[in-house]
């Protein structure tokens, strides 16, 4: 851990309070913001569609009144509101990280095929992995200066152990709010992977939680698609390959749940075949999506099942 950093962020802790009046117009400086770039992910990730019990708006208003009520002098809305201002690639990020979350958390529950009732017994765990979405790297901002701790290729071993030291941060400073244990532990976990050669912990496998296992591929998807411009990469039988052969690192049947959650709704539309021939999707084959069962020229056809080297190249629009 990097002392020095840690001792600036716990400086940010407050001694003053805030009325309820002013802590909430904190909170509504920081919600349009946040509401604009959930619907920026609506539009990044258009398969991944959440569920329709809830709009956007209400679950940016939920968010926001959890990081209202974690403190007495608005801290986190602020720090929130800085990272905005002063470093927006990483307000961006931690905005994409919350809606993939809030997706994954969904298919995990099975929220596709739930009940009004159901959903809203879930509701709260769904929006506590927005808001673990949304602080995940909020130890990376540096307030005092307005820069990120910033992450490269062959760091030396110092820069190596400041990069790492922003989950400390992120625990040191959240750990003294008024936020749920799994959204703490959730942060805290991020970076850990099931093969213990994540960090800070080194945890294996199950000694991983749930909201750390979510938070840790929703953080991997949305890095992965920043850092390349590849139009497959919006593919959703290219991202389906991709996550697949993550199941080293990262829990292999929430990999499925993601991708089966964002397939399974493609059920019915076009798909661009090998050939070049256009067919119609009937159903999702979970061990290789793009050996699915089609409908081609009025036939019906298993891809996994016949003997060809046909398969779907992609969705068409």
């Amino acid at each position: 851990m990097d002392y020095n950093t840690m001792q600036r962020f716990e400086s940010l802790i407050r001694t003053k309070q805030l009325s309820e009046q002013e802590r909430e117009e904190h909170r509504t400086q920081l919600l349009p913001f946040l509401l604009a770039e959930l619907t920026a992910c609506q539009k990044r990730f258009p398969f991944l569609i959440l569920s329709e019990y809830s709009t956007l708006e209400e679950r940016a208003v939920a968010i926001s009144k959890i990081l209202m009520d974690a403190d007495q002098d608005a801290q986190l809305l602020d720090l929130l509101l800085q990272i905005k201002e002063q470093a927006n690639s990483l307000f961006l990020h931690s905005a994409q990280v919350c809606y993939i979350s809030m997706f994954l958390k969904e298919q995990e529950l099975n929220i596709p095929s739930a009940s009004t009732k159901q959903f809203k017994l879930y509701y709260p765990d769904i929006i506590h992995l927005g808001v673990a979405g949304l602080l995940h790297d909020i130890g990376k901002f540096l307030p005092q200066n307005g820069t990120v701790i910033p992450y490269k290729e062959n760091m030396t071993a110092t820069e190596k152990q400041r990069y790492r030291g922003h989950v400390i941060n992120s625990n040191g400073l959240l750990k003294k709010k008024r936020l749920d244990g799994n959204i703490i532990q959730g942060i805290l976990q991020h970076h850990e992977t099931l093969d213990g050669r994540g960090f800070p912990l080194n945890l294996h496998g199950d000694r991983i939680g749930i909201a750390g296992k979510i938070l840790a591929i929703a953080d991997y998807y949305a890095h992965w698609m920043e850092q390349y411009k590849d139009p497959e990469r919006t593919d959703p039988f290219a991202v389906a390959y991709i996550l697949r052969s993550q199941n080293i690192l990262y829990d292999s049947e929430l990999l499925k749940k993601f991708y089966m959650g964002f397939l399974n709704a493609l059920i019915g539309k076009e798909v661009l075949l090998s050939d070049g021939t256009t067919a119609k999707l009937l159903s999702i084959n979970e061990k290789q999506p793009r050996k699915s069962r089609i409908e081609l020229q009025g036939k019906q056809y298993n891809l996994e099942k016949e003997e060809t080297t046909l398969e779907i190249r992609k969705l068409l629009e």
